[in-house]
């Protein structure tokens, strides 16, 4: 696999970028603050569907154009895979929410609007920045977070499973709020029991 293009339309620090590395190892040289880093991750974003470095989606904008009427950063990859050629386009689209820019994502996969989770894998990366010492001395959500992302590029299954699971723990722990109240029965545990074994033995 290889990636043959990468354009950028208004993410982060950019307003319009394409690049084209060559075959093999490319070396990205620059000043401080001129995108080194952006470019990294918005590859890495086509590979996981995941943005780096910040606390919303609507983060990676281009701030020159939060103010528009639709502001929207789109990510566009091309890339040689062994099922042949494969285009990525992610977008990100805001809005003015009540408490400031919030933002969707969609995704086309050689031109064909799919769903966040079917397009993970599709093109894999693995990033590590200075951040990544926390795999080690932080938390033990860090590595369980470096885990699930890994695992959702090799496994399309585990994407979904993991889905399914979230869900799952949202409506036990609903259920179980509602048993302390005197609001449901204990035995109704037994579906989402099962339900846990299923998706958590993945």
């Amino acid at each position: 696999m290889r990636l043959l293009r990468l354009r950028l339309f208004d993410y982060r620090n950019f307003h319009r970028l394409d690049f084209s590395p060559g075959p093999g190892a490319s070396v990205v040289v620059g000043a401080n603050a001129q995108g080194k880093t952006n470019l990294l991750e918005s590859a890495y974003l086509l590979a996981t569907m995941r943005e780096l470095r910040v606390e919303t989606e609507a983060q990676i904008i281009r701030w020159q154009v939060v103010e528009d009427a639709i502001p929207v950063a789109r990510v566009v990859g091309e890339a040689e895979t062994a099922a042949g050629g494969l285009k990525l386009e992610v977008a990100v689209v805001g809005r003015q929410g009540s408490n400031g820019l919030v933002a969707s994502k969609t995704v086309k996969v050689n031109g064909v609007p799919k769903r966040l989770s079917d397009a993970v894998g599709r093109l894999t990366a693995v990033m590590f920045t200075a951040a990544d010492i926390d795999l080690i001395t932080g938390a033990p959500s860090s590595r369980r977070r470096y885990i699930d992302i890994t695992l959702s590029q090799v496994d399309r299954g585990y994407v979904s499973a993991r889905s399914r699971l979230e869900r799952v723990i949202a409506q036990r722990n609903h259920l179980l709020k509602r048993i302390r109240e005197g609001l449901a029965r204990r035995d109704e545990l037994a579906f989402w029991d099962a339900e846990l074994t299923r998706d958590g033995g993945y």
